[in-house]
């Protein structure tokens, strides 16, 4: 066998272990799997307004969202309720 035909070969091994992968966690657990996300719940304005833009920072890393200091920290709040959606 030449090489492009084990290489033909492999690309349709691989695309069936992906089809197959499927179909077993899928009987596993269930046709439809569905992935929960946390919503973090966002202090109180008042309670942000009182954290420093350093704090801020740090807060916003911990809950996954990179915040630049160099920002005002109004824009910093804003950017963070924006993108933790509140």
């Amino acid at each position: 066998m030449s090489a492009l035909s084990w290489l033909v070969l492999g690309m349709l091994f691989v695309g069936l272990c992906y089809v197959l992968s499927d179909l077993v966690i899928d009987k596993i657990f269930g046709a439809d799997l569905q992935i929960e996300i946390q919503q973090l719940e966002l202090p109180a304005d008042e309670d942000l307004m009182k954290l420093t833009k350093a704090q801020l920072e740090e807060y916003g890393r911990d809950c996954g969202v990179e915040l630049d200091k160099r920002k005002t920290k109004a824009n910093m709040l804003k950017q963070l309720k924006d993108l933790l959606g509140k």
